[in-house]
């Protein structure tokens, strides 16, 4: 019969489950081995998975980027496989004559004796190592070179991975499109002049109830819904499908987004302003909300929060804070007010507010809050911190900010003149770049209008009696003339044509997006630094070709090696401050109890007992 480890006779039906059991508790060969065994294909952790990381879709995560020690090893065994080693360095020993080639008359290759000084043995050791020293740094400067290199062609392909995967996002082109980009930022201008009128309609410094909530933006007057959406859906979908879930006419739907965040998987939160309350009401109901994207596949995004119209009594008002002289606060109240309309006159340029009379001249003498509340309303700017804001911060902030003046957390003048000075530098950068920006802006719309008229033609089908018929395979709709048909193809067929023009601005957002030195959407880039620091993210920074990124080992190693020399200098504090046993000193101590005090040590009470009844 069978016996376990023990020696115990076990069943026959349990020898499997012991044997089993036997085969988990031993150990597997790396483990009994004292080496470290390197696997670059997972974390150095315990368990046996590697994390995941923003960058992984567009790397090979079998292949992460070295660091410099890493590779240069790699590049070693790779030169060795290859056939392409190193030469090695010319050493002392061999600096030295063959012996083999001297006579036993000591003559030296025929000549006659002495006829040759000899070099003496120390400079011979002293010229081979200067030899040396020549080739090791010849060579240090060429692996520097070639890993620079690797580095470079490693970034660049994984900024054109991210490129291939994302170029029909929205996103995307939005950001990196020259037209989509001066078509956002029209929009943006209309956005602005529309709410300077809206101001100056309701200001009125005569009646003081006017001023109440002249601080809250017209999208802070409605409901907002709030959703986390992924980068490839498109704020068209999130309105197609939400104006099919209302049978009413005349509901006008605002989207304000956020910017994508690279750390998680590039969503972005976009706030739904809406004038019809009965939308946000029957969507309150439901968790998320139902998305058909240009694929016909279902999403359902998440409501990440809600918010009813801003009550205006509950907006701060302006107020002096931390300064206790009326004068003194009077002079700083006046130094803010002026810097706070030249920073107003300086936006207004820049969208045109001044020539259209609705910038911050058309009001008549303006206080600190009323240019507060019309910074912050139409060019997104917060007084009271100094900082620009965006629309999106506008609209999903739940709370205003804080407007006081003076103390530690008011508002400063030298921050505002700083910002000044900054306005007025970027102004005068971005009219030297106006005219190349138009004209290739000017470029990219008429090449759009010849793929509008080659699309049309080639969804076209005329008929001999002069009818036009839709070449939709899912449409063949017959219509009495060419125009009819033209009408019905931007009506329903838009999508479509959209998607044409788009592939035309692929150049252009290559082009843009190779040129940016910051890349904001980028993830970080994994690389690997070794079993002893594991992986490591970086920042990818650069212009085309020259893309590069940092590699952190060196600043590691240093961090490393300061943190074991403060741990031998706590070790030889410890030792120091230690005392030997046997080095310790007696010292006696005579006991004195004669001026003792009456109450020093008080006799303590019995305490009476109880009697039972």
């Amino acid at each position: 019969m069978a016996v376990d480890e023990f020696g115990r006779e076990i069943r026959g039906d349990q020898v499997d489950k012991v044997r089993k059991r036997a085969r988990s508790h031993s150990p597997s060969p790396a483990s009994t081995r004292n080496e470290l065994v390197y696997d670059r294909d997972r974390e150095y952790s315990r368990s046996h998975r590697r994390r995941q990381y923003p960058c992984d879709p567009y790397i090979d995560a079998n292949k992460p980027l070295f660091c410099k020690r890493l590779w240069a090893r790699e590049y070693r065994i790779d030169n060795i496989l290859d056939g392409d080693n190193v030469e090695p360095t010319t050493s002392a020993e061999e600096m030295k004559p063959d012996e083999s080639k001297v006579e036993d008359d000591g003559v030296m290759g025929g000549g006659m004796e002495n006829d040759v000084d000899e070099q003496p043995e120390q400079e011979i050791a002293a010229s081979a190592d200067d030899n040396a020293n020549i080739d090791n740094t010849s060579l240090e400067t060429q692996m520097n070179e070639k890993y620079n290199k690797y580095v470079e062609e490693y970034c660049l392909s994984y900024i054109r991975s991210f490129l291939n995967i994302h170029l029909d996002d929205e996103f995307f082109v939005d950001e990196y499109s020259p037209l989509e980009k001066h078509r956002k930022l029209e929009k943006l201008k209309e956005l602005k002049e529309n709410e300077a009128k809206l101001f100056h309609q309701q200001y009125n410094p005569e009646d003081s109830q006017s001023l109440e909530g002249l601080m809250l933006h017209s999208y802070e007057r409605l409901p907002m819904m709030s959703l986390d959406v992924p980068c490839r859906i498109s704020e068209a979908m999130i309105q197609e499908s939400l104006l099919k879930t209302q049978a009413r006419d005349g509901i006008q739907i605002h989207m304000v987004s956020t910017d994508v965040d690279p750390l998680q998987s590039l969503k972005r939160t976009i706030h739904i302003v809406t004038n019809d309350d009965g939308l946000l009401d029957s969507l309150s109901r439901e968790r998320d909300v139902e998305v058909q994207d240009a694929d016909e596949k279902r999403t359902y995004l998440r409501i990440i929060g809600m918010r009813r119209p801003v009550d205006a009594s509950l907006v701060p008002a302006l107020t002096l804070s931390g300064i206790m002289d009326v004068n003194e606060a009077a002079e700083i109240k006046q130094k803010l007010t002026t810097l706070s309309i030249m920073i107003s006159r300086a936006l207004d340029t820049d969208t045109n507010l001044a020539t259209n009379n609705s910038g911050i001249d058309a009001l008549v003498d303006p206080d600190l809050e009323v240019v507060a509340a019309y910074l912050r309303r139409v060019h997104y700017f917060d007084v009271a911190s100094a900082k620009q804001l965006t629309l999106s911060d506008i609209v999903g902030g739940a709370t205003l900010p804080e407007m006081k003046i003076g103390g530690q957390s008011g508002m400063d003048v030298a921050k505002l003149s700083a910002f000044l000075d900054h306005i007025t530098g970027t102004e005068a950068s971005m009219s030297k770049n106006l005219s190349g920006t138009n004209e290739v802006i000017q470029e990219m719309l008429s090449k759009e209008e010849m793929v509008k008229q080659t699309w049309v033609s080639d969804h076209s089908v005329l008929t001999e009696d002069g009818r036009a018929r839709c070449a939709f395979r899912y449409c063949t709709k017959l219509f009495k003339s060419a125009n009819f048909l033209e009408k019905h193809l931007f009506k329903k067929h838009f999508d479509e044509m959209k998607r044409e023009q788009l592939k035309m601005h692929d150049d252009y957002i290559m082009k843009q997006w190779e040129q940016d030195n910051e890349r904001k959407c980028l993830p970080l880039l994994c690389i690997d630094c070794g079993p002893e620091f594991g992986i490591k993210e970086v920042v990818v920074k650069g212009s085309a070709p020259k893309v590069q990124c940092v590699d952190p080992e060196p600043e590691l190693m240093l961090a490393r090696e300061e943190q074991e020399r403060q741990h031998i200098e706590r070790m030889k504090q410890q030792e120091l401050s230690r005392v030997d046993v046997d080095d310790m000193v007696e010292e006696k101590v005579e006991l004195k109890f004669d001026k003792l005090a009456e109450d020093a040590f008080p006799i303590k009470k019995k305490k009476k007992k109880k009697r039972k009844i």
